[in-house]
Formats: structure tokens, C-alpha cells, sequence
């Protein structure tokens, strides 16, 4: 497989090997997160972190409610109330990493047709 990268990165020019290290180049994962604000979905992920935030400041209130509590009662509608919230917060997170993961499938994907697409030009180049 190195060889294919090889004849590739000696096919490209300065300008089309810096976009391709630009792609190619490791992410971590605050890059990761910063391109999900950046991608077709930022709205939704806005929202999305808005509405983890409030749920994670609703659980920290029945939290506290639930350790001030003295009635059974009062401790099972807290402790429910505190269980949908965290419960809530894990479906927003489940759905947050999928966009993570599929905007980072996305890039791989990217990548390649860059490297497909160069290594046409240079083939038709030498033909």
C-alpha cells in the first residue's frame, strides 16, 4: 500500500500535496468537536449541547432536592426525576458521538476521492 501512497505523493504538485495533508493530517479530539460546529448539523448540535447543559443543571437541582428530601415520596419523584434527566443527557451524548464518528467517516472518505482524483490527473497527464 505504500507504494500506491508513493507514486501518489510524487504524482502530486506543492499545492495539491498541502490539501492533502491537510486531510490527512490526525485529528484529536477537540478538532473533532470543533468541526461538528462547522458541519451541516451545527444547528442542531448548538441545540443539542444547549439542551444536554440545561438537562445536566435540571439533574444537579434533583440532585440536591433528592438529598433534602425526607418523604418517601419526595425521594422517588426526585430520584425519577433525576434518572429521566441523566437518562436524557446519555441519549443526547449516543447521538452527539454518532455525528462525531459519521463527520470523521465523512473526511476519510474525502481524503480518498482527493487521492483517487490526483492520482486520475496524473495518469491522464502521462498519457
Amino acid at each position: 500500500m505504500t507504494n500506491i501512497d508513493d507514486e501518489i505523493r510524487a504524482a502530486l504538485s506543492a499545492e495539491e500535496m498541502a490539501e492533502l495533508e491537510a486531510l490527512t493530517g490526525e485529528q484529536g479530539i477537540f478538532d473533532m468537536i470543533g468541526d461538528s460546529f462547522r458541519s451541516k448539523m451545527r444547528y442542531w448540535v448548538l441545540f443539542l449541547w444547549a439542551y444536554m447543559l440545561t438537562a445536566f443543571g435540571f439533574a444537579v437541582w434533583a440532585t440536591v432536592r433528592f438529598l433534602q428530601a425526607t418523604d418517601t415520596k419526595e425521594l422517588a419523584v426526585w430520584g425519577g426525576l433525576w434518572l429521566i434527566l441523566v437518562l436524557a443527557i446519555m441519549l443526547g451524548k449516543i447521538w452527539y458521538w454518532m455525528e462525531v464518528n459519521k463527520n470523521t467517516v465523512v473526511r476519510e472518505l474525502k481524503r480518498v476521492e482527493l487521492q483517487i482524483a490526483f492520482l486520475a490527473k496524473s495518469v491522464a497527464q502521462q498519457k
